[in-house]
Parts: structure tokens; sequence; C-alpha cells
């Protein structure tokens, strides 16, 4: 149709037309019908050309493309099997030589940034690029940028297939937090191994972020991504599975008291139900026997108590041992294998102290 001028009037007035065939999609002046078998295929092609017909509207053949199995659109490939990055926008990038200067750089960027959805960690990937785009940097290219140009090339070639979302199968959703930025993505399969990607997404960090000791960060990570994947997972039958690298959640993910800030995130996620794991390769050694030394440890007990009650004070006429953790009482949060923590630092009994 070619019409660019008062697209959205356009689109407001081809709505209506197509309204009865529910397997048509109308974007400005793009008709995608899409359909699961060719006989369904055939009838929507047909309740929507004699639509067309009875507009008096005309079709321009070079336009139109019939029973594909895959098609071009936007830049990217949809297909039945999922979407993926066009071949020839990723042939291309293989041969595109490095940026000479700042404007050069914020053009790359910019390209890569629309292809984000297909490249993981995307943020965390151009931070050592993005030092050269601040307002009062020097353009050095150094060994360090163009190995990270490079690798961030690699990761898009790679050709990452985003598969469609299927709510009858196992969700996991992977997250990571750096200073530099967060990075989520959604995933499906049998296994958290076996999973197949189905959205990435990533922020940068502001500088207040970028402050924040790594528990909070990962609190952080976590809230970023079930907030961008909500329309996923809000309502889905299967349990969600959110993974993250750092271990201290997986101690005290049932924890009688949050930090301040995670006590927030999780109100305000409270009607998503999701399971929270670390990745097995990070398991701490010894967690047993801080728990059982814990458990020994008579100050300690005292001081789990007060914090199970929800107490933020301690009592006169209790030991200076116990008074010492007075000034961080309302800091500290005991997991469920009894491990009392202050922010992500354990709080050690005093036989592991040395």
């Amino acid at each position: 149709m070619g019409v660019k001028p008062a697209q959205g009037e356009l689109n407001m007035a081809l709505q209506p037309l197509f309204a009865h065939v529910p397997q048509a999609h109308l974007i400005h002046d793009d008709l995608i019908v899409a359909t699961e078998t060719d006989a369904e295929h055939h009838s929507a092609i047909t309740a929507v050309m004699q639509a067309i017909t009875n507009a008096g509207i005309t079709l321009n053949p070079s336009k139109c493309t019939f029973g594909a199995t895959e098609i071009e659109f936007w830049g990217l490939r949809i297909g039945s099997a999922g979407v993926r990055p066009d071949p020839a926008k990723v042939e291309a990038l293989k041969h595109i030589t490095p940026p000479r200067s700042k404007e050069e750089l914020i053009s790359f960027l910019c390209m890569m940034q629309s292809n984000a959805d297909f490249i993981p960690n995307f943020v965390q990937h151009t931070a050592k690029l993005r030092e050269l785009t601040k307002k009062n940097s020097r353009f050095t290219w150094t060994k360090e940028h163009h190995a990270a140009y490079e690798a961030l090339i690699e990761r898009f070639t790679v050709n990452t297939l985003l598969e469609y979302f299927d709510m009858s199968k196992p969700t996991f959703i992977f997250t990571d937090a750096q200073t530099t930025g967060l990075g989520a993505m959604l995933a499906q399969g049998d296994t958290p191994e076996s999973a197949r990607p189905i959205a990435i997404a990533s922020r940068t960090t502001n500088k207040a972020e970028q402050r924040y000791p790594q528990i909070d960060l990962e609190a952080l990570g976590i809230d970023f991504a079930l907030r961008r994947f909500r329309n996923y997972i809000l309502g889905s039958p299967t349990d969600i599975q959110v993974i993250t690298d750092h271990n201290h959640y997986a101690l005290s993910s049932t924890a009688t008291k949050l930090p301040r800030e995670e006590q927030t995130e999780a109100d305000d996620l409270n009607n998503l139900l999701f399971l929270l794991h670390t990745t097995p390769a990070i398991d701490c050694v010894g967690i047993g026997a801080i728990a059982q030394a814990t458990s020994e440890d008579q100050t300690l007990q005292k001081i789990a108590a007060l914090i199970k009650k929800g107490q933020t004070w301690i009592p006169k006429t209790e030991p200076a041992e116990v008074q010492r953790f007075r000034p961080i009482l309302p800091q500290l949060t005991v997991a469920g294998n009894g491990i009392i923590f202050k922010d992500e630092r354990i709080i050690l009994p005093t036989k592991l102290q040395i």
C-alpha cells in the first residue's frame, strides 16, 4: 500500500474491514495473516481478499507474499519456530569496520540496541563501549574496547532464536545483576539447562543503584525481570522458577525478615507466584557447618529470637555479647536454616571466627 501520511487515520479506517478475521493482523499499512493449518490459512485469506474487494482496495502484487512459512518484517524473520534476526543483517554486521569516532560508535550502539532482544546481558556487554560515549570522554580506541566490540558482534551473530511462549511448558527466568547493568532472560523447557529463550531484556543501572551492595543489586535484578516479563507470567498455571547466581538467596529465601529495599520489592510483586533458586555451581561449601555452629551459639540464638519477634531493639538486661549487635539489629535477617545475615554477609558464630 505504501501510504506515508496520516498512518493513524489509515489504520483506523482499515481496522473495521478485517475485524471479522481474527487471523488478520493490521500494522500500519501492512497486513499479516497468520494461521496454524493450510485449511485455516485458505479460509482466512479468502475472507481478507473478499473484504479488500468489497472496499475497492487495490493491492500491489510485488509486495504480496502468500503461503509462506516464514516472513521478513521490520528487520526480523518471523516463522513457525519463532523470531530471529534477518540473516542479511547478521551477515552485513560481520563485515563492518570498527568505529573511528564517538559519533560512529554511538551510531553502532544504536544499531545494536535495536537488536538487543537477541543479545543476553546486552547492557553488560556494551558497558566498556558506552564509556567512550560520555559527554566529556575522549575517544581513544584501545584493545579492551576492540575486544568488547568484537564480543558484542559475536553474541549477535550466534543467531539466537526467540521461541513463542507456551503456557503449558515449565518457565524459567534467569537473572544477572552487575554494577553496570541488569540482565534477564525468559526461557522454557523441561529443565533450566535445556530451556530455550523466549524473551531477553536488560537495562543500565543509575548512579544510586551502582552503589548498592550485591544482594540489593540481585533483588533489583529479580524485580526488573519479573516486571519486564509480567505479561508472560501473570496467571501462569505452571510454577515460574527464577534462577540467580547469588547464593545468599538460596539461604535466605525463607527468611523471617527481609531488608527494607527487598521487602518493598517483594510486596510490590506479591501477586506473582515464583520459586527462587541459585545455580548449583555456586553453592557454598560449609553452609551446614555454619548452620550447626549458629544453632549452638547462645548469643546468636538470642539475636535470632529477637529477629523472629520483629524486635529492632535489645533489652538492657541482655549481656554485653548480645548488646554489641544493638547498632545493626534492624539490618539482620535469619535464613530458613538458622544462619544470620547482615545484608549479604554471614554473621559467623564465635567458634568459627579466626
